[in-house]
Order: structure tokens, then C-alpha cells, then sequence
């Protein structure tokens, strides 16, 4: 038996779905020893599949809960502990690690998202060191001591986290979408909704208008848009 493991499938649902028709369709084929895995971000893939789609599944669906705080910890210290020559507790500060998990927990639970911080956080702590070290005054070179770690490696500490945070909230696409009137932000409110209710990355003004009208019946108050 051999068996198709397909990542992110959830990228795949278009208006017309003939990839995922057709990657179902060959577990179908007779003799075929093929079984098909999806792996998707949302669990509610299958109900967003055409008809011909799902009626070549054989829907056996596991839900996976999102990494708990202690989980993602676990997984930091797992990644630094596997660097060459480093241990985790000399690159980043326990409550730097605590820090992030805690933060990344209470939102999505993305472990990818959280690498990332400590990534950047690290970055930045690494920026710092380089220049407290080409500084010759006391007070930075005090500062340089606090930044790293007994073997002089750099010490990534909340305060570097925070910055990662912030800097990934503060982008500039960020920026502009908090910038928008309150008009274009229900706007794009719907039409994510009809993206997410259609399964596909693409509408058409029309089915935007209708996916407002739909909603707005269902919304007892609609004081509450304004």
C-alpha cells in the first residue's frame, strides 16, 4: 500500500476543486493501493468540498488540539538543545521561553509562529550584543554583561521577545488595515467571511453583496454595524 500524505491541502480548494477531485479519484481506480492523508488547518475542510469531491472521501477525520503552552515550550527548548555546541538555557532566558509559549498559546497555538519569534528575538539580541561589544563606555559594557550568558553567548530575554511581538503586529500591512474606516474593515470583514464559507481564494462582487445580505438578516441589531 502506499500512501499520498498532502500538507496544507486546504490551499487547494478553488472554485472548480479538480486537484482534490482528482487526488481522491485515484484511490478509486480498481487495483490501486493508494490512500490518500489531508492535512489541513481547519476542520471543517471536508464540509467545503464540491459534492463530486466528497464522494470520494472515505472521511475517517482526527482532530489535532493545538500545541499547549507546556507542549510549545518543550519544543523550544527541544530546537536549542539541538544546535551544535549550544544548550537552550545559554541562548535564551527560561522566562523568554515561557514568555512566548504563553503568548503564542493564547492565540493560535503555531508553533511555526512561535520559532519565529524566537527566531527574531534572537536577532535582535544578537544586534544588541554587537553594538554594546564595539561601545567602550561602562554603562554599555554593563549592558553587554546582562545580554549574554555565562560563556559570553548572546542572551535572548523577554524584553527581545516583546520586540519580536511587536514587530510582527506592527507591520505595515498591519498598520494600514487599523488605519482603514470602519466601513472598509466591515467590508473586508464579509468578505473573508464568503471566502471562508465558499472554500476558495476568489469571489465575485455579487456573491459578496449576497453574503452581506445573509448576514445583515441574521444580525437582530443592525445599530450594532455602526
Amino acid at each position: 500500500v502506499t500512501i499520498l500524505l498532502v500538507d496544507e491541502m486546504d490551499q487547494l480548494v478553488t472554485r472548480s476543486q479538480s486537484v482534490l477531485y482528482n487526488i481522491f479519484e485515484w484511490p478509486m481506480h480498481r487495483d490501486s493501493c493508494l490512500s490518500v492523508i489531508g492535512i489541513a488547518n481547519t476542520i471543517d475542510l471536508p464540509e467545503r468540498f464540491l459534492p463530486r469531491v466528497l464522494s470520494r472521501l472515505g472521511l475517517q477525520r482526527v482532530a489535532f488540539q493545538p500545541y499547549s503552552q507546556q507542549q510549545i515550550q518543550c519544543i523550544i527548548r527541544s530546537r536549542l538543545q539541538s544546535l551544535e555546541g549550544c544548550f537552550g538555557e545559554n541562548l535564551f532566558d527560561k522566562q523568554a521561553i515561557e514568555y512566548v509559549a504563553r503568548k503564542v498559546a493564547a492565540v493560535s497555538g503555531d508553533v511555526r509562529r512561535a520559532l519565529e519569534l524566537c527566531r527574531r528575538g534572537a536577532e535582535m539580541a544578537c544586534d544588541q550584543n554587537s553594538k554594546l561589544k564595539d561601545s567602550s563606555s561602562d554603562d554599555n559594557t554593563a549592558l553587554a554583561e546582562k545580554s549574554q550568558g555565562e560563556d559570553g553567548d548572546v542572551k535572548v530575554t523577554i524584553k527581545h521577545i516583546d520586540g519580536a511581538i511587536k514587530e510582527m503586529f506592527g507591520a505595515s500591512h498591519m498598520k494600514l488595515l487599523e488605519a482603514l474606516p470602519e466601513l472598509d474593515k466591515i467590508v473586508l470583514g464579509f468578505l473573508i467571511t464568503e471566502l471562508k464559507k465558499s472554500g476558495t481564494i476568489e469571489t465575485t462582487l455579487e456573491n459578496l453583496v449576497t453574503r452581506v445580505k445573509r448576514t445583515l438578516k441574521m444580525i437582530p441589531e443592525k445599530e450594532a454595524l455602526k
